[in-house]
């Protein structure tokens, strides 16, 4: 589900599907690889963690895996922008298993690199969670709309435009969940366990986004 409805936000997905099976409890996600070409030659991959040179676990953030695609990815700034979405929705549905290793490059012409297909995005439906990778050194691990939106210009995008898109996600996540998980056959438990993760803090604070705050009644000047 959260595959596919990044995809309806523009992000772009890996190709998923569920295959039921008698044999255990749970169905089974299908998730089609992106490294491997028609014929089977196999395309170099590279997790983000690597990317950056990082050791480990050793955490990073993202404004900084920004600062490196600026030099080593093809078409750096419609990549950065792809980063900043994908960060956005991330957000947005709590999507706190955001290590290092569940972003991905794939290899690009010219010695260079482009982010590969989301392919680990995991709601968490929890209160008081936060993300494993910061959003900056600045703006931290907190799941805030806000914070998504002052770091924009880091992704060389305008803060005006990230709230625009921030209200347009929020809007999208909010009126189709529900309709994809259906599709998908989630039963009335899946939605009741997933629901904290896609009805939140911060998809309210993105739909109020650009909206007028509601008049103060002026005091009335009659006296009794």
């Amino acid at each position: 589900m959260a595959l596919r409805l990044a995809a309806r936000v523009g992000i772009r997905s890996s190709q998923a599907e569920i295959l039921p099976t008698a044999a255990q409890r749970f169905p089974v996600a299908l998730v089609k690889r992106f490294d491997r070409l028609d014929g089977g030659a196999r395309v170099p991959f590279i997790s983000a963690q690597t990317f950056m040179g990082l050791e480990g676990t050793e955490p990073g953030n993202y404004v900084d895996v920004a600062h490196k695609m600026m030099t080593h990815c093809a078409n750096p700034k419609e990549q950065m922008a792809e980063l900043h979405r994908r960060l956005m929705f991330t957000v947005l549905i709590q999507n706190t298993d955001d290590h290092l290793r569940n972003l991905g490059f794939i290899a690009a012409p010219g010695g260079k690199w482009r982010l590969s297909p989301a392919y680990d995005i995991n709601p968490v439906p929890e209160t008081g969670t936060t993300l494993k990778t910061a959003i900056s050194d600045l703006h931290g691990n907190a799941l805030s709309v806000e914070a998504v939106i002052e770091a924009a210009p880091f992704f060389d995008i305008k803060e005006d435009d990230a709230a625009k898109l921030a209200r347009t996600m929020a809007e999208t996540i909010r009126h189709e969940w529900r309709g994809i998980g259906a599709t998908l056959g989630m039963s009335t438990s899946d939605y009741r366990a997933i629901a904290p993760a896609m009805e939140n803090p911060q998809i309210e604070a993105a739909l109020g986004l650009g909206q007028s705050p509601a008049p103060v009644p002026k005091p009335s000047s009659y006296s009794p």
